[in-house]
């Protein structure tokens, strides 16, 4: 088991207002096979919290959909699609201490359709876009 009790009660309570399915598909890719093991681990605690998030599992994320450099394909990889369409939201890696936190949120923000505050500045930059934008985050406690 990964997530102790404590966790997993604040996980259903952030949880327990989840209205639309989010659907995990997690490919673990060649490299450690400890952090595939782990992460699917991971994936199969969190979908037994609340049954609006599903699990599944495959060998390789459809060609469209794989990251665009080589080194970012080894190890676990977790999409995230709503209705049958992918959110463009990709983990790569096991999403453990700060980013753990931000997983939860993603997967909560999505099933209840809960934008993401942004400020007048930013929500005017993206609505000026004339093309489509590719836009990598990185989480890190420092």
């Amino acid at each position: 088991m990964i997530l102790q009790e404590k966790v997993q009660d604040e996980v259903r309570e952030l949880w327990q207002d989840l209205r639309v399915p989010v659907e995990v598909r997690f490919y673990g890719q060649d490299g450690d096979a400890s952090a595939n093991a782990t992460m699917r681990t991971l994936w199969q605690e969190l979908q037994a919290l609340n049954p609006l998030l599903a699990f599944s599992e495959s060998q390789s994320p459809l060609p469209r959909f794989l990251p665009e450099r080589e080194n970012e394909r080894e190890g676990p990889i977790s999409e995230l699609w709503v209705q049958g369409s992918f959110t463009g939201i990709r983990y790569l890696g096991i999403p453990s201490g700060h980013e753990f936190g931000g997983l939860i949120d993603t997967v909560r923000s999505l099933s209840t359709e809960t934008a993401p505050q942004i400020n007048a500045e930013t929500r005017t930059l993206l609505e000026q876009l004339q093309e489509d934008l590719h836009l990598e985050v990185f989480v890190t406690p420092t």
